[in-house]
């Protein structure tokens, strides 16, 4: 009898997480590289709010962010082959979008479009 009732609970619990609404849903963006030579990548993980730029070929890497409520930059002028992570805490449902570059001195910036995301 008691079996029957742990059962009985255990299945009671599973179906009432399954149509409990997920918390911390959202929008991920999966690597995005920079336009022409694949020397940087980002991505966005929406759990947790992770941007994580990596460098993969020579020079200064940036990844640029912007939310309806802010905007900014994080840069990687470290080892190549090496990724940074950066934490942030946005609001649920916010609009995340990316773009990561490889920043050129003399000439203009090569970037990716913007990517969108969701916190």
């Amino acid at each position: 009898m008691r079996g029957i009732t742990i059962a009985i609970a255990a299945g009671v619990f599973a179906v009432a997480m399954s149509l409990a609404p997920t918390a911390l849903a959202g929008d991920s963006i999966s690597w995005v590289w920079n336009s022409s030579d694949a020397d940087a990548k980002a991505k966005f993980k929406a759990y947790g709010d992770h941007i994580i730029l990596c460098k993969v070929g020579h020079g200064h890497m940036k990844v640029n962010y912007k939310t309806r409520r802010a905007e900014g930059t994080h840069h990687h002028d470290g080892d190549q082959h090496t990724c940074k992570d950066f934490n942030h805490n946005f609001r649920e449902g916010m609009d995340v979008d990316i773009q990561v570059c490889q920043v050129k001195r003399f000439y203009p910036d090569d970037c990716s479009d913007w990517h969108d995301g969701e916190a």
